[in-house]
């Protein structure tokens, strides 16, 4: 990572000082943001226009946003979002600056999936279901896996495939410890478990242990071998509409991994209200859920404050300067 002096070398504009500090501050908060090369061409093109002391125009920022011949529609999202977001830190600073309208020829285009954060409502309606499944020929011990790897889900965070890979030397029920391995981005993880989760799994794990004493998977399927990722999703989406929602479809509505995105908000939402330093806990949280680096994880703070309204002052007091716009790749990298 560079140093100060040489992240200051590199901004000679009239707003270089600023591009600076706001870069520092984004790197203090645990990013890498190789997003300081194009701030950089943007501190070369203020150059070109007598601006007041402190002043992001109008002018330079439209000249900025222009699309260039042959720019990508994502390169040229990405450019003028990275200003967007220099904008908003000097406004935040007391400096007057012109935001950059995010207009549909700015965005990133259509995300593939929104995230769905589940209300105290969905989730006692969803457990209930999940709670209440009945056995079939074909998954004669579902009642009794369903239930516990659904709150693994959502008291962990976990991928559908971290559960479902998921070993019995991997579970450490004395300390309550999950190892995941290999899972996404070839990471490998300890995820702590709370004492009542870890419970229920000492619990599950002796009635699942009579029926199937030799196997090596945590979650056994009738087979012996892990469960197919297409029949839990299939689970799911009965529950979700034996509970009395919608879902929409395939690709559609409410998803298994939105259980993840609801453990995120959730911690961050407490972390918050409890005054918690979110510099300092936004890296824990990126290690508990397997990120790749950070951005998978500031994608929730966006997410957070949207969703509760009466907490936004204290993160724009605090964090403000760290919150992203809505962005996919961010999104997508969870």
């Amino acid at each position: 990572m560079k140093n100060d002096t040489t992240i200051a070398a590199e901004y000679s504009g009239p707003l270089g000082d600023l591009c600076t500090d706001f870069v520092r501050l984004k790197r203090a908060s645990g990013l890498l943001y190789n997003e300081a090369g194009i701030l950089k061409r943007f501190d070369a093109l203020s150059k070109d226009f007598s601006l007041p002391s402190k002043t992001l125009t109008k002018e330079l920022a439209l000249a900025w946003c222009q699309k260039q011949i042959h720019e990508s529609a994502k390169t040229h999202s990405a450019r003028v979002l990275v200003v967007r977001h220099f904008a908003i830190y000097m406004v935040r600073m007391g400096y007057e600056a012109y935001l950059p309208t995010l207009m549909a020829k700015y965005n990133f285009g259509k995300l593939r999936f929104r995230a769905h954060i589940y209300s105290d409502t969905e989730l006692q309606r969803i457990f209930h279901e999940i709670d209440t499944i009945q056995p079939n020929g074909y998954s004669p011990h579902k009642h009794i896996v369903m239930p516990v790897m659904f709150r693994l889900f959502y008291g962990c965070g976990l991928r559908l495939s971290e559960a479902v890979n998921l070993k019995r030397c991997d579970v450490d029920l004395t300390c309550g410890v999950l190892t995941i391995r290999n899972s996404k981005f070839g990471k490998s993880r300890l995820v702590p478990m709370d004492e009542n989760l870890t419970a229920i799994c000492r619990e599950y794990s002796k009635r699942i242990s009579v029926l199937y004493p030799d196997n090596e998977y945590f979650f056994p399927s009738h087979k012996g071998n892990q469960y197919n990722t297409k029949t839990i999703g299939a689970i799911f989406r009965k529950a979700y509409q034996d509970a009395g929602y919608s879902h929409g479809g395939r690709s559609k509505g409410a998803r298994i991994h939105d259980f993840r995105h609801t453990f995120a908000v959730r911690c961050l939402k407490k972390w918050v209200l409890n005054g918690k330093e979110l510099t300092a806990a936004l890296p824990a949280l990126s290690a508990y859920l397997g990120h790749a680096d950070l951005r998978g994880t500031q994608f929730y703070l966006q997410l957070t404050a949207d969703l509760y309204p009466y907490i936004t002052e204290r993160f724009e007091q605090s964090f403000g300067s760290v919150i992203p716009d809505w962005q996919e790749d961010a999104y997508e990298a969870d």
